[in-house]
């Protein structure tokens, strides 16, 4: 069995992401921001988050992790 973290942050992914592909060697092979989301009126997203990582994939060897920018004040989080 493959153990394949998925990291997450508030507003730091990107710093991650450069940490962690410069110590791995390699370079992330997706990076996905908030702003890439079609338009949703039910969730807005405050221009201080549009560029936060929605999903990051850094690949090592056969393995990979995945990181992301969430925090608990973020529209994703909230209960409705």
């Amino acid at each position: 069995m493959k153990i394949r973290p998925y990291l997450t942050f508030k507003g730091q992914c990107q710093e991650a992401i450069d940490l962690y592909s410069n110590a791995f060697k390699t370079t992330a092979s997706t990076i996905r921001r908030f702003s890439d989301l079609p338009e949703n009126p039910e969730m807005v997203i405050s221009d201080s988050q549009k560029n936060w990582i929605l999903q990051a994939t850094i690949p090592f060897g056969d393995d990979y992790i995945r990181l992301s920018d969430f925090g608990g004040d973020h529209p994703l989080n909230k209960a409705k």
